[in-house]
């Protein structure tokens, strides 16, 4: 399936990937899925899916995977994936949006608590990115990518999902590089990180849900093994910024990103 976005400049396509953990077991009690609220909010994904963002002009063939936020709940799919989408293929990079199984939430109960736990929505969400990874390392050169320059970037929850699946994943499908912004916990503890994978990391010191703590843990992680940490940190910014302007330094974080990446 071919869909062209607004400017007609990026295509997004839909890619065929077998998630072999895809079910709706737990969706079974509502009657539609895949929810848009009036903030461009993606809940009730039952299944999951990817769309590529083929670069335009590139012979870097550097490819990025981003997972959105949205504490499971919901993705921010525009601020925290399309929007970041775009600007990575204007530079020459190629972009992958992973719509992650969210927990099933109904339309008239947007703030009804969990019933499935995150943890098992994580986990389940980190063997799905493992299977993109394994898949666009397959299909390289179909796609026209290089297979050992594929990384992760995550927003928030879809940044513990991002960190999860780089501490956890074999090295088969071990990403190469790594990104998060305003990332969120992780169920892995590890005392190091894999080698030679550089980090990238964005936050700022208001962030609402005290997740500043969590991203200088994992730079620190990172630093006592002598492994290559970009750390951006802000004194303001608060939390869920993604593509967003706010006339905040914090604004060209995504160039500061898209530096980061082409100089690896």
């Amino acid at each position: 399936m071919l869909l062209l976005l607004c400017d007609f400049s990026i295509a997004q396509i839909k890619m065929n990937i077998d998630f072999q953990h895809c079910n709706q077991s737990h969706f079974q009690e509502f009657l539609d899925t895949n929810t848009w609220d009036k903030n461009d909010r993606l809940y009730n994904v039952s299944c999951p899916r990817v769309y590529f963002y083929k670069a335009k002009n590139s012979n870097s063939k550097k490819s990025v995977i981003i997972c959105p936020g949205g504490g499971f709940k919901f993705l921010a799919i525009n601020q925290e994936g399309r929007e970041l989408a775009e600007k990575l293929a204007h530079h020459g990079i190629n972009s992958f949006v992973f719509y992650y199984k969210t927990h099933p939430i109904a339309q008239k109960h947007l703030n009804k608590e969990y019933t499935v736990s995150r943890e098992k929505l994580l986990s389940t969400a980190s063997l799905d990115l493992q299977r993109i990874i394994y898949h666009l390392r397959k299909k390289s050169k179909d796609l026209q990518i290089n297979p050992n320059d594929i990384g992760l970037i995550g927003f928030s929850a879809g940044g513990s999902l991002a960190v999860e699946t780089v501490l956890s994943s074999s090295i088969t499908d071990k990403p190469n590089f790594l990104a998060a912004v305003y990332t969120g916990n992780w169920i892995t503890k590890s005392t190091s990180p894999p080698k030679n994978t550089p980090l990238f990391l964005s936050c700022s010191k208001d962030d609402p849900l005290g997740l500043y703590p969590v991203t200088m843990e994992l730079s620190e992680l990172w630093e006592r093994s002598n492994e290559e940490v970009k750390l951006l940190i802000y004194e303001k910014g608060g939390h869920g910024y993604g593509m967003n302007k706010k006339g905040l330094p914090l604004d060209r974080w995504s160039d500061e990103f898209i530096n980061w990446i082409l100089k690896l």
